[in-house]
C-alpha cells in the first residue's frame, strides 16, 4: 500500500523472514501402524482493520496437515484437512511442495492478500532451507 509495485514478498511484509516450514516424521508406534507424516507452514496472516484509515497487520498463523511421499521421494503430497472449520482461503493446500536440491524444499501456494488493488490472488513461490542438523 506503498504505490510501488514489486513480486519479492521479502520487501513488502516485515514478517515474511519469520516465516517458517515444520516437517516431522513420527516413526511407527507397533508393527501394524504407518508412519505418520506431518507438514506445517507458518505464514504471516493478513488482518485488515477499517476505520478512519485501512490498516493492515500480520500474525504469524499455521495449520498441521499429514503428507505422504510420492514414487520418487521428491514430492510430497499434502492431505486436506479432516476438519471442515479450516478455510482454505485463510490456509490453502498448496499446489506443490518439492524437495530440492542442497536440503531445500520449494512450497507453492495460491493466496488472497490484500493490495491497494483490493484482494487479489497470488501465487507465491517461497525456498525453504534446513536449518538444523538433526535428522
Amino acid at each position: 500500500m506503498d504505490g510501488r509495485a514489486s513480486t519479492n514478498l521479502l520487501e513488502e511484509i516485515e514478517e515474511l523472514p519469520n516465516a517458517e516450514l515444520d516437517l516431522r516424521i513420527y516413526g511407527r508406534t507397533n508393527k501394524h501402524s504407518e508412519n505418520s507424516f506431518l507438514f506445517t507452514q507458518f505464514w504471516p496472516e493478513q488482518y485488515i482493520s477499517e476505520g478512519d484509515i485501512l490498516f493492515v497487520d500480520y500474525a504469524l498463523q499455521a495449520v498441521g496437515r499429514y503428507f505422504k511421499f510420492d514414487q520418487t521421494v521428491n514430492t510430497l503430497l499434502i492431505t486436506p484437512n479432516e476438519d471442515t472449520t479450516v478455510s482454505l482461503d485463510r490456509f490453502p493446500l498448496p499446489q506443490a511442495v518439492t524437495i530440492e536440491d542442497n536440503d531445500q524444499i520449494e512450497v507453492i501456494i495460491s493466496k488472497l492478500l490484500y493490495t491497494s488493488d483490493g484482494w487479489k490472488t497470488v501465487t507465491i513461490t517461497t525456498l525453504y532451507k534446513r536449518y538444523t542438523t538433526n535428522t
